[in-house]
């Protein structure tokens, strides 16, 4: 397990190791996630972190609800 800083503050929660996480094209193998309980009346079903994010240069339009990724 590991502490988590959320905004609902500190948050002890399991971690795992994945063989690799997908999003679109774009891979990270042997990544370390946290598996936390985001609850309920979301639409959101995880966070991405920078643990994957760091591996690709990375832009996010909010207003557009969209992720553009390309390699470092």
């Amino acid at each position: 397990t590991s502490v988590f800083n959320t905004a609902n503050g500190p948050v002890r929660a399991p971690v795992y190791i994945l063989d690799a996480l997908s999003v679109g094209e774009w891979q990270v193998r042997h990544l370390d996630i946290g598996v936390l309980d985001l609850g309920g009346g979301s639409d959101v079903e995880g966070l991405l972190g920078m643990n994957f994010l760091n591996h690709f240069q990375f832009f996010i339009d909010q207003n557009e609800a969209l992720l553009r990724l390309s390699a470092n």
